[in-house]
């Protein structure tokens, strides 16, 4: 990822999930030393596999098998800082991240997609001013639909005006 903070990434992508041995292969492309702590969760029911090494508290690699590549955006960024993990330990096996003790949400309006006041209303303010266009932003609304009346309402606040 660059000359001055080198590190390999590989994404693969295929129909089925990786067996134990296939884990295993990828697991040994790592290079191994008595120096690395390995921290791992997997959850075969969800076809969850990851895994950590850190050395003298710093990541030195990542393996994350089934979820969306985004979630390892910030691992990638502590390898590239070179950063010591410290507090971020309990968080590093954890989807996206460390969570933000701020409310980003708001109260959730949108049950099925999990998406708050908040988000609804930064997307309306961003230009999102249709339901079609908050449905577009956020998700909200796409699910069952009880939350449409909430949306269509918000939209109106915003804007001034009822839709």
């Amino acid at each position: 990822m660059g000359k001055d903070h080198p590190i390999t990434r590989v994404e693969l992508a295929g129909e089925t999930p990786l067996g134990q041995t296939d884990l295993m292969r990828l697991d040994q492309a790592f290079p191994q030393s008595e120096e690395l702590e390995s921290l791992v969760y997997n959850d075969a029911r969800h076809s969850l596999f990851k895994r950590v090494w850190l050395r003298d508290d710093r990541l030195a690699g990542v393996r994350w098998v089934g979820e969306h590549p985004q979630e390892t955006e910030w691992l990638v960024g502590l390898m590239l800082e070179h950063r010591e993990i410290g507090t971020l330990r309990p968080y590093l096996l954890a989807p996206g991240g460390p969570v933000s003790k701020e409310n980003t949400k708001g109260k959730i309006v949108c049950a099925c997609q999990n998406v708050g006041a908040l988000e609804i209303k930064r997307a309306i303010q961003a230009g999102a001013a249709t339901l079609q266009g908050v449905q577009s932003a956020t998700l909200a609304g796409t699910g069952c639909g009880s939350c449409i009346p909430e949306i269509k309402k918000m939209l109106g606040q915003e804007s001034g005006f009822s839709r």
